[in-house]
């Protein structure tokens, strides 16, 4: 699932009138009346209204705000065991080619 506020093209501290009115906005390019038979800009509107439906209501933003935060936690901790794991081998390769050399 893409992040429902780069789908609107807005921050995720903006307001009620800022979320209508961003969507109102990038709704009239793909709108399907305005482009009928055109699938791709079906599924953007698509896309467009299941965001706004989600970021307006006041019960299902916060609980969408928990998951994004659940997911930069993960993607965090992923990142931080990865470069550990890098570190942890360039520092053994480098330990012993030291020991090798002086061998």
């Amino acid at each position: 699932m893409r992040n429902l506020y780069k789908v609107l093209g807005i921050a995720s501290t903006a307001d009620d009138l800022r979320i209508k009115s961003a969507f109102r906005h990038r709704a009239l390019t793909p709108h399907p009346d305005l482009h009928p038979g055109n699938d791709e800009a079906e599924e953007r509107f698509r896309e467009l209204m299941q965001a706004y439906a989600v970021l307006r209501d006041a019960k299902a933003r916060p609980a969408y705000d928990a998951h994004l935060a659940r997911q930069r936690s993960q993607a965090r901790r992923r990142f931080v065991q990865s470069a550990a794991v890098m570190v942890a081998t360039f520092v053994l390769t480098t330990s012993s080619a030291v020991f090798l050399a002086g061998l």
